[in-house]
């Protein structure tokens, strides 16, 4: 049986437990945080994206940009020129990269 890894989501009083696979990545809303998943669908959390970012850096997911934290099982392409990241979900402008490093911006 293989081991699936939950998160417990807060959406107001409500909490959903998803599967980390599920999400396709979360992404900063002031003091919330919208979690996107690959139906185009999504939930507004009452947590912020740090909390997420510290659960879930050594699991699969990287902060890519200060407002978006992305599931790399999910990543499709990436194009250097425009800086867009391609989700299974969606086309998602999400870095830029600097020249001299290669890295994130």
């Amino acid at each position: 049986m293989e081991l699936k890894l939950t998160i417990e989501i807060y959406e107001g009083k409500k909490v959903h437990v998803i599967e980390l696979s599920r999400i396709t990545y979360f992404e900063a809303a002031g003091k919330h945080t919208r979690v996107h998943f690959p139906d185009n669908t999504s939930i507004l959390s009452t947590k912020m994206l740090k909390h997420y970012h510290d659960l879930l850096h050594k699991k699969g997911f990287y902060r890519i940009h200060r407002k978006s934290l992305i599931n790399i099982d999910h990543i499709v392409s990436f194009d250097e020129k425009t800086g867009v990241v391609t989700l299974s979900s969606e086309p998602v402008p999400l870095i830029r990269l600097t020249k001299q490093s290669g890295g994130v911006n």
